[in-house]
């Protein structure tokens, strides 16, 4: 919560304060709603039945009202709720003012329309929902399940790769996992060496692009004891193998 306090609380004199209060949070729609009070403080009684105007400003809308401010103790001039909208990164920090035309003589001073202003940040509302590989490394072939964490339950995703010299698409409309059976074909260019690999996870709520992680894992090509298979492009027989994920060839 923030608050201002308008004019001077010097000796009985009546003043202002206006408070905004942070209330709730639309993660999917990337907004927050806030709460705001005007208040006339009448420390001692006010005498006048005259017609004043007072309003308040909360990230841009003017909110505004007019009536008496006869009488004593504490009077709300304005309340009510406001939605605003985050930063495309969740970020926020909304500016608020206050005014009221007091327009009345207090002993022997004379106070006219009393103003003041401050501003609050709201909490950072999180966006790119946050991606893992269940392991750290995996075989040509084997599976590999993919995790998102997201802000939001209407929050879907789409999930590219990119390893050594191939790129693709992994899945699209995707929730909070995908076992992904990586292709044998990510270490034909580069078969006796191990390939890290880029997963990038782009957030979607509806058809509008939020945020993008990325995420790595390594892919290693087929070894036994350390040794790397050597096998003939022509022998299809061979290649097959290989291709099924067999890590060794028996004689």
């Amino acid at each position: 919560m923030a608050s201002i306090t308008i004019g001077s609380t010097s000796g009985s004199r009546p003043y202002c304060t206006l408070s905004v209060t942070q209330s709730s949070q639309n993660i999917a729609n990337n907004s927050s709603t806030v709460s705001y009070s005007l208040v006339l403080h009448r420390p001692s009684a006010i005498s006048s039945s005259a017609t004043k105007k007072w309003s308040c400003t909360i990230n841009g809308t003017v909110h505004s009202g007019s009536g008496t401010i006869g009488g004593s103790g504490n009077k709300t001039l304005l309340s009510g709720t406001q939605t605003i909208s985050h930063n495309q990164d969740g970020t926020k920090s909304l500016s608020f003012s206050g005014s009221c035309g007091l327009e009345i003589t207090w002993g022997s001073t004379y106070i006219g329309t009393i103003s003041g202003s401050g501003s609050m940040s709201l909490t950072t509302i999180p966006r790119a929902s946050s991606v893992s590989m269940s392991a750290s490394t995996a075989y040509p072939n084997g599976s590999i399940t993919v995790n998102i964490t997201r802000a939001s339950s209407s929050f879907t995703h789409t999930l590219t790769y990119s390893c050594g010299g191939s790129s693709g698409t992994i899945a699209t409309g995707v929730a909070t996992s995908y076992a992904w059976t990586i292709p044998a074909a990510l270490i034909h260019n580069s078969p006796n060496a191990n390939q890290v690999c880029t997963v990038t996870c782009y957030t979607y709520n509806g058809g509008t692009h939020i945020g993008t992680k990325s995420t790595t894992f390594t892919v290693y090509c087929y070894r036994r004891e350390g040794k790397a298979v050597f096998y003939s492009l022509a022998d299809g027989h061979v290649r097959s193998i290989i291709d099924q994920g067999y890590e060794h060839i028996k004689e």
